[in-house]
C-alpha cells in the first residue's frame, strides 16, 4: 500500500516538473520572441509604425518613423496620423484601408505625408493587418521616397530639355540642308554650264578649275547630306522599300556615276555573279554602296584600282575593296561610332558620321558588315544583306 502511495507521489512529482519545465521552456521562447520582435521592430532601419485598425490609433513606432515624421515616440503614442497632420486629411488613410481590406495589404502604396515642420515627403507604404490586444492592428512600414522622386521630376525636366534640344537641332539640320543646298545647286550647275560653253585654248585651263569648284560644291553637299540622314535616323524617319532589282544593272548604275568622282587614274571595276534580281530597298542599297566606294576614293592613291563586287545566293552579297591606306587595328572597334576617324586620316575631308549612317542602313536591311584592313595594304568592307523569303 506503501509503495503504491509512494509511486503515486513520485509519478505526480515528475509530471508537474515536467510541465514546470514546459512552461519553463515555452516562457523562455516567448522572451526570447519577444526581444526578436523588439529588435526588428524598435531597431530596423526602415520605419515601422502600429496603429489600430479602425481609429488609426499610433499604439507603437520605431525611431526611425518618429525621425521620418519629426516627431519623438512619446508625442505620437495615442495619437492618429491624421490628427497629427502627418497625413492631410482622413481620405488618405481610407484609402490605404480600402486596399488592405481588399487583399489583407497594401504593398507599394505611394503617397505623400507631412513631417512636422518639414516639406512633403513622399513615401512608399505596405500596411499588413494582425490581430493583436484582442482586436485587428494595422501594421505599416515606411520608405522615404523623396530623393527618387526628385531625381526621376529631374531625369524628366532633362529628358524634356533633351527632346526640345534635339527638335531644335533637327529643324536647324532641315533649314540648313535647304537654304544651304540651293545656292550651291545653283553654282554646280552654272559650273556645268560654264564647261560646255569653253571652246578654245583656254578650255583645259578653265576645265581644271571649274572642276575644282564642282569638288568643292560637292564637299559640302555632301557633308549636309550626312547631318540630314543622322538626323531623319536619330528621329525613326527612314523607312524601308523594298522593291524587285536588277542588281548588275543598277550596280553598273552607281558604279558610272561613282567614276565621275574618282581621282585621276583610279579605276572601279564591277563583277558579278549568281542571280540578278533581288529583293532590297535601292535607296539605302545605293547609300551603303557609295558610302564604301567613296571612302575607297579619298584614302587610294590616284591612279589605284577600287573592286566592287556582288554575289546573289539567296543572301546578298557586297565587297568593296581597295588598296589604300587601310585603317590601324587600334581604331578598327571604333569605326562605327559617330564623328570617328582613323588616327592616320590626316588632312582627308570626312565628318566620321559616313560608316555609322551605313550599319544603320545594313541594320534595317537584316545585314551585317565585316571589316578586313591592315594600314598601308587595302581595306576590304564585306556587307551581307538578306531577302525577304
Amino acid at each position: 500500500m506503501l509503495a503504491c502511495i509512494a509511486v503515486l507521489l513520485i509519478s505526480t512529482f515528475l509530471a508537474i516538473r515536467y510541465n514546470f519545465n514546459k512552461r519553463i521552456r515555452m516562457q523562455e521562447a516567448l522572451q526570447r520572441s519577444n526581444v526578436l520582435f523588439e529588435k526588428v521592430f524598435y531597431d530596423s532601419p526602415i520605419a515601422i509604425v502600429m496603429s489600430e485598425y479602425e481609429s488609426g490609433r499610433i499604439l507603437h513606432c520605431n525611431r526611425v518613423f518618429a525621425d521620418t515624421v519629426n516627431y519623438r515616440v512619446d508625442e505620437l503614442i495615442g495619437k492618429t496620423a491624421v490628427e497629427l497632420g502627418i497625413l492631410e486629411r482622413m481620405e488618405q488613410r481610407k484609402e490605404i484601408i480600402e486596399q488592405v481590406a481588399k487583399g489583407s495589404e497594401a504593398n507599394h502604396t505611394e503617397t505623400y505625408i507631412r513631417p512636422r515642420d518639414r516639406d512633403l515627403l513622399y513615401i512608399s507604404l505596405h500596411a499588413h493587418v494582425i490581430s493583436l490586444y484582442d482586436g485587428n492592428c494595422l501594421l505599416t512600414a515606411v520608405l522615404d521616397l523623396s530623393a527618387h522622386k526628385r531625381a526621376e521630376e529631374e531625369t524628366k525636366k532633362a529628358l524634356a530639355t533633351l527632346t526640345e534640344l534635339s527638335k531644335l537641332k533637327s529643324d536647324f539640320v532641315t533649314l540648313a540642308s535647304h537654304e544651304f543646298r540651293t545656292p550651291l545647286t545653283t553654282i554646280l550647275s552654272s559650273a556645268f554650264l560654264a564647261e560646255n560653253y569653253t571652246f578654245g585654248e583656254t578650255r583645259e585651263k578653265v576645265g581644271k578649275h571649274l572642276a575644282r569648284i564642282k569638288s568643292s560644291v560637292n564637299m559640302p553637299t555632301a557633308i549636309l547630306d550626312e547631318f540630314l540622314s543622322v538626323t531623319k535616323i536619330d528621329e525613326g524617319d527612314v523607312r524601308l522599300n523594298l522593291e524587285q532589282l536588277d542588281l548588275p544593272l543598277y550596280m553598273e548604275s552607281v558604279r558610272t556615276n561613282l567614276q565621275a568622282l574618282a581621282k585621276p587614274g583610279q579605276t572601279i571595276h564591277y563583277t558579278h555573279t549568281g542571280a540578278d534580281t533581288v529583293w532590297t530597298d535601292p535607296v539605302l542599297l545605293g547609300h551603303i554602296v557609295r558610302n564604301l566606294v567613296t571612302n575607297s576614293i579619298k584614302y587610294s592613291p590616284e591612279d589605284g584600282a577600287i573592286h566592287i563586287a556582288t554575289e546573289v545566293n539567296g543572301s546578298i552579297c557586297l565587297i568593296v575593296s581597295d588598296r589604300g591606306i587601310g585603317i590601324p587595328k587600334e581604331d578598327q572597334k571604333h569605326l562605327f561610332e559617330r564623328f570617328f576617324r582613323a588616327s592616320n586620316a590626316g588632312n582627308i575631308q570626312g565628318t566620321g558620321l559616313g560608316l555609322h549612317i551605313m550599319r544603320h542602313y545594313v541594320a534595317m536591311l537584316n545585314g551585317s558588315v565585316t571589316f578586313q584592313s591592315d594600314a598601308g595594304k587595302g581595306t576590304r568592307v564585306e556587307v551581307v544583306l538578306t531577302q525577304p523569303a
